[in-house]
């Protein structure tokens, strides 16, 4: 809520609400039409639509792997969503939580993030842990007063048009998240690696200028790459 005059009689609503009905999470921003962003309900070869405001459009994806991974309190199924439209993208969702690029995110994987990229750092419920990322150690990315980490070389990016592919050198050891997205935002691909040096397949679906963005620990690399 904001108020609108200096006494703090006139406010105005300026946010979002969401609800969950027998596994499915609804989300309505102010203004907006109410949409489906998650079904929890979904087993292995079933599809879904979702409509979240905050991507670009209407989705439909098809649920193709469970998988479980450990958590504070045991385990969480860790689902696996292949986009129709764009097959080549993929949704990760924890079931009963949300998306792996944050709760709200819902469709985001595939249309890529209008300020970057997007990650779940972690979920309590009731000051209790549920699920904390294990690309960051604790639920808040601090963006001042880190102590600057010093890497020996910056990563060379470029474009291979003999191979088809996108190589990047030069990377510092440790867990990366690798994201490509075209101009608007839009994810081309995604992938975390542990390599200093890795060639990501590349299709040229996309001419002109894409974003390759390198994420490690609290550090984010940007770098455009021309694709002719």
């Amino acid at each position: 809520m904001v108020a609108e005059d200096e006494d703090h009689q006139l406010w105005n609503f300026f946010g979002a609400f969401i609800r969950e009905v027998n596994g499915q999470v609804f989300y309505k921003e102010l203004y907006q039409d109410e949409g489906l962003i998650y079904d929890f309900n979904l087993v292995i070869g079933d599809t879904v639509t979702i409509n979240n405001s905050r991507a670009l459009e209407e989705l439909q994806l098809i649920l193709t792997a469970v998988d479980t991974m450990p958590s504070e309190n045991g385990s969480i199924e860790q689902w696996t969503l292949e986009s129709i439209e764009f097959p080549d993208v993929n949704e990760i969702w924890f079931r009963g939580i949300g998306s792996f690029s944050g709760v709200m995110n819902s469709g985001i994987d595939v249309f890529g993030g209008l300020c970057g990229l997007y990650s779940l750092l972690c979920l309590e419920e009731i000051d209790t842990l549920k699920y904390q990322n294990p690309e960051f150690s604790t639920c808040y990315l601090y963006l001042t007063g880190i102590e600057t980490i010093q890497q020996t070389k910056e990563p060379v990016i470029y474009y291979s048009a003999q191979s088809n592919q996108i190589k990047i050198e030069h990377l510092d050891s440790g867990l990366k998240i690798i994201s490509i997205t075209d101009i608007s935002g839009r994810m081309i691909s995604r992938l975390t690696t542990s390599e200093e040096k890795i060639n990501i397949p590349y299709s040229k679906s996309t001419l002109g200028i894409i974003v390759v963005s390198i994420v490690h620990g609290q550090q984010v690399l940007n770098k455009k790459v021309v694709i002719r």
